[in-house]
């Protein structure tokens, strides 16, 4: 085997490996995990895991970054640009370094980026508030996320799956007691709805 370090002899009588060599793993739940992913893993008889975030799948509702690209995304379309980049400028985080951006969708994904770094207490009063002056409903935006009934039909075909904390709070930062009630609602959740035991997570 040439390539641009050099040349390698491989010997004839090395033996391809029998144990896995990497795992194909998708993280959150989404929709599209369901109908667009697992007809081709289906297809190609390849295993995966999916790592859940409960809470999200409980109830619907798209998680705070998405939801706020999502609806800023929809609201330039609809009413034009000039009033998201006002008011992503007026309530950038103090603590954070303001980002150059030409669009209100990219100035907000650096926005988001920013919130992540901020409490969550004030994150959230900023998110309400940014919200209520775009014209944006509060209410997390739905349909995006898988439901239970897809993820048991996965299940049952073979496909794995694992805790992603119950509600997507990142979880530097948090304290000891709010980080085990992530990891053991999330765990104990997704193993009562699919009737499986959980033992994988992803940070």
């Amino acid at each position: 085997i040439e390539d641009s370090i050099g040349t390698f002899q491989c010997s004839a009588d090395v033996q391809p490996s029998r144990r896995a060599l990497f795992a194909l793993t998708f993280d959150d739940g989404w929709h599209d995990n369901y109908t667009q992913a697992f007809d081709v893993l289906r297809e190609a008889r390849v295993p995966a895991t999916m790592f859940l975030v409960s809470d999200a799948v409980e109830h619907g509702g798209l998680f705070w970054p998405e939801d706020v690209v999502t609806k800023t995304h929809h609201i330039a379309v609809r009413a034009g640009e000039r009033p998201i980049l006002d008011a992503l400028v007026e309530l950038w985080p103090a603590t954070e370094p303001r980002a150059k951006a030409s669009s209100a969708s990219a100035l907000c994904e650096s926005w988001v980026e920013a919130l992540k770094r901020v409490p969550e207490r004030e994150r959230d009063a900023c998110i309400e508030r940014y919200f209520r002056t775009i014209g944006a409903a509060q209410d997390p935006l739905r349909g995006y996320v898988m439901t239970w009934d897809q993820a048991r039909e996965m299940a049952s075909q073979g496909i794995t799956f694992g805790s992603h904390t119950h509600t997507h709070k990142i979880l530097e930062g948090l304290d000891e007691a709010e980080m085990e009630r992530e990891l053991v609602t999330s765990r104990a959740v997704i193993s009562n709805k699919l009737q499986r035991e959980v033992t994988l997570f992803c940070y």
